[in-house]
């Protein structure tokens, strides 16, 4: 075997066993949910609406699924708001905490780059075309190190409101 077909096996190799690890995170569990936990998700969880009071989240999800149900009984499952809340908080796609005596959740960096991504894939302002996403990888594939190599860049609206927050 060539020197440079063994290094592209090392290379395949190395990034096999980090999406292996990546497949028991909470990030690819969120992409394996029914599409309506991610639009609640996504419609909950805003740029300026960073985190929700508990109560309010259990109430908007709560109506949601009464709207979901009647349209398609099927779709919903039987679940309240809250237990779908204390679901998605134990597979980490949301957190809780107390902020001035009030719990709040707020989505995980993990989730908040995952919705940020399919948001990516469903917007009509997308630009993006063949000739700029092979510009796109021939640059990261001409990267000097791995890890610029294997992972893009992505936007997290979490990151974003820490800065200003603490400006």
């Amino acid at each position: 075997m060539s020197r440079s077909a063994m290094s592209s096996a090392d290379a395949i190799s190395a990034r096999l066993r980090d999406l292996e690890l990546l497949t028991k995170g909470p990030a690819w569990a969120l992409t394996r949910s029914a599409p309506w936990v991610i639009a609640v998700l996504q419609a909950s969880f805003t740029r300026t609406k960073p985190q929700l009071p508990l109560e309010e989240f259990h109430a908007d999800v709560d109506a949601f699924l009464e709207q979901l149900r009647r349209q398609d009984p099927g779709l919903g499952g039987q679940g309240s708001g809250k237990a779908f809340a204390d679901e998605w908080t134990r597979k980490q796609f949301l957190t809780r905490r107390s902020q001035s005596g009030q719990i709040v959740y707020e989505i995980t960096e993990a989730a908040a780059r995952v919705l940020a991504f399919l948001d990516s894939l469903s917007s009509e302002r997308s630009t993006l075309n063949g000739s700029s996403s092979g510009r796109c990888w021939a640059t990261s594939k001409s990267s000097p190190t791995r890890r610029t190599r294997t992972r893009a860049p992505v936007w997290n609206p979490l990151k974003r409101r820490s800065r200003s927050a603490s400006s």
